[in-house]
């Protein structure tokens, strides 16, 4: 498992696919904190939304590094399931740096004007570590063998970003529990957003698996 995650990496690495969901996450982070000073909570909770996406089209960007004859072959000698694994495994290791980082960045830079509190560092990083998960389960269903093209994958992504916005969706929730009038409060409510995130990438991937078992 180490090796595969490790030939993820590479792969990824070498198509450059990352760049532009990256590129995402840094405008996003200097676009918010433009202006100062921000709200907490307030501003966490909007990062946290829209980190999701960012995660689901990282994760979609995993699935299509390498090409259709590699996969085909990877498949073949590793296991469908074990290559599925390593990718969101790597998926998720990438949307914790992320998250980390998307949650340090207003910090370090004085965004928010005063000290910020351990229990809202920690609620947030807990909204945007469950969006991001989200975003990583829900990519595993937009990939190859059952998603052949990556503009079909995208554009998928897009409706079902624009659904998530409209309905009270799992990342929405997992999000809004951090809009609360205390930092105490957001972290006490953070397992409410688990609730909803977690059966949700559990479902997600859960469909993943039986996709891919029903092309193989």
């Amino acid at each position: 498992m180490i090796a595969l995650l490790r030939l993820q990496l590479v792969e990824l690495s070498r198509s450059r696919r990352a760049f532009p969901p990256l590129l995402a996450m840094a405008l996003l982070l200097l676009g918010v904190y433009a202006y100062r000073p921000n709200p907490v909570l307030g501003t966490y909770t909007v990062t946290a939304f829209v980190f999701w996406m960012v995660a689901l089209w990282l994760g979609v960007t995993l699935g299509l590094a390498r090409e259709r004859s590699q996969r085909e072959l990877l498949d073949a000698a590793a296991g469908g399931d074990r290559v599925l694994v390593a990718q969101v495994l790597c998926g998720l290791l990438l949307v914790a740096i992320l998250a980390a980082a998307a949650v340090a960045f207003p910090i370090a830079t004085n965004a928010f004007g005063h000290p910020v509190r351990v229990t809202a560092v920690l609620a947030a990083l807990v909204a945007h570590l469950l969006c991001g998960a989200c975003g990583i389960a829900t990519s595993a269903l937009l990939v190859p063998p059952h998603v052949a093209r990556g503009t079909s994958a995208l554009a998928l992504g897009l409706v079902l970003v624009g659904l998530s916005a409209a309905l009270p969706s799992p990342p929405r929730v997992a999000a809004s529990e951090l809009d609360q009038d205390s930092a105490g409060s957001a972290l006490a409510h953070a397992p409410l957003g688990a609730a909803a995130a977690l059966p949700f990438c559990a479902l997600a991937l859960a469909g993943a698996v039986a996709l891919r078992r029903a092309r193989a």
